[in-house]
């Protein structure tokens, strides 16, 4: 139909044209370009009006990968459709476009071309599909349990060993993922984090380890399984080795500081100032051995259940505000300023694990915070949440050392840190006793600027 005779026709061809997410352009019949819309002029990397009067069939860039034949066949009225990968003007990279041909009569309003050209850009899916067949082969080949599951819990890709487990955790022929790795597959996917939980399968324990990955249109998260029964085996015999260690120790060492804090006293007669600095070094570090043996033996009693906690709906912010004078002395005498202006939000704790928990963090931030500088406390509430944060003008701790911080035995590895004395068990502690408050305990710091330790807690 003339375009004369149906302008809306015309007038619709020019907006597809223009606005296309695809390429167009037009060849005429000896295959001249007459039209080269802006999605084309940049795929192609150059401007419409130095495209056009060009013959395609003459391009050595379509020659190279045979399309000017194509593009012949095309004008005598042989449609196609085809894939070609070549460099791209972009980057040192390849690209991959699929390109269809449809044969046109003249019809007004694409004036005399005869072959219409559609390009896209199918990089990225290629890529795509490039990666689940490669994720596909190397889970169908792993003898370790992996599978692939989208944002909705289904399950895209399993391997052999993986369903098997499965199956057995659930009881059914089906694959549906049990509630114990369903809820933090969610969680990861939700957040945007790593997680890993231990099932136990016949007499395994396999750690599963979630790794999200986020796309802009989709989400997945691959799991990857792996026998961790031995190494479990061993840090069991390894805590209950420290348990029974530490309590053989404990008495030995509480008798070993009465007797020297006696001497210091001149109990047992006078002591001249080397005798009382030998004495005072002998005592500080047995100090620190107790200190050792206490927390050690409340890691053991956290991890194996041993310790539970009766919440309470109260103030936090007396809680704190005992947490701070308690220890407020020992910042007076390192320079430090302590700053805590009270704000009172009601949430359910244990009042003294709670106030102990503050007390690791202000201890925490004591040690890294230099003389002058400023220890902070601050409260609010957030979505039905009391958060509460510890903010030091201290040394900062880097990105690496976060992923460590809240593990058992950690020490940063800092000039200043290698300095402090530390079980590297507070924070550990610290961020148990706040789960088992249906609580939640972080950190946020870049080196240089100080860190600040956050705990937040469900009002209800």
């Amino acid at each position: 139909m003339d375009s004369a005779d149906n302008p809306i026709a015309d007038q619709l061809y020019v907006d597809i044209f223009d606005h296309s997410p695809f390429g167009i352009y037009t060849l005429d019949q000896e295959g001249v370009i007459t039209s080269f819309n802006p999605k084309m002029a940049e795929l192609s990397g150059d401007k419409s009006e130095n495209a056009i009067g060009l013959n395609a069939t003459h391009l050595d860039s379509y020659k190279e990968v045979g399309l000017d034949q194509l593009f012949l066949k095309a004008i005598a009225g042989e449609p196609f459709e085809t894939e070609v990968e070549y460099a791209s003007h972009l980057a040192n990279k390849k690209t991959v476009r699929r390109y269809r041909g449809v044969p046109i009569e003249d019809r007004g309003i694409v004036g005399q071309a005869r072959l219409l050209l559609i390009v896209e850009d199918i990089t990225e899916r290629k890529l795509i599909e490039k990666e689940l067949k490669k994720f596909a082969q190397f889970t169908a080949e792993n003898t370790n349990p992996l599978l692939r599951v989208a944002l909705d819990g289904r399950i895209l890709l399993i391997n052999k060993v993986a369903e098997e487990i499965i199956q057995t955790l659930q009881g059914v022929q089906d694959p549906t993922l049990p509630k114990p790795l369903l809820e933090p597959i969610k969680k990861s996917l939700t957040e945007g984090k790593t997680y890993s939980v231990d099932l136990e399968y016949q007499d395994k324990i396999i750690l599963f380890e979630i790794v999200p990955v986020m796309q802009a249109d989709a989400g997945y998260a691959n799991v990857y399984g792996r026998d961790v029964s031995e190494e479990r085996n061993m840090q069991k015999i390894k805590d209950q080795f420290l348990s029974i260690t530490s309590h053989e120790l404990r008495t030995p060492m509480t008798v070993i500081r009465g007797y020297i804090e006696l001497m210091l006293q001149g109990r047992v007669g006078d002591l001249n100032e080397k005798q009382r600095g030998f004495l005072e070094k002998i005592l500080e570090n047995t100090k620190s051995l107790i200190e050792f043996v206490n927390v050690t033996l409340d890691i053991n009693k956290l991890e194996s259940g041993a310790v539970s906690l009766n919440l309470e709906q109260v103030d936090l912010s007396v809680h704190i505000s005992k947490s701070v004078e308690g220890i407020r002395n020992l910042f007076d005498e390192g320079k430090i300023n302590l700053v805590y202006e009270p704000v009172s939000i009601v949430a359910p704790i244990e009042p003294p694990q709670f106030e102990r928990v503050i007390t690791n963090l202000l201890s925490n931030a004591l040690k890294f915070t230099p003389p002058e500088g400023t220890v902070s406390v601050i409260t609010m509430q957030h979505e039905g949440n009391a958060i509460i944060g510890v903010k030091d003008t201290g040394v900062g701790i880097s990105a690496e050392d976060q992923k460590i911080l809240f593990q058992k035995y950690a020490q940063i590895d800092n000039a200043w840190v290698s300095k402090m004395r530390g079980t590297g068990l507070g924070l550990v502690i610290s961020k148990d006793l706040i789960e088992k408050m249906n609580g939640k305990m972080w950190v946020e710091s870049e080196v240089g600027q100080g860190s600040t330790f956050f705990v937040s807690l469900p009002m209800s």
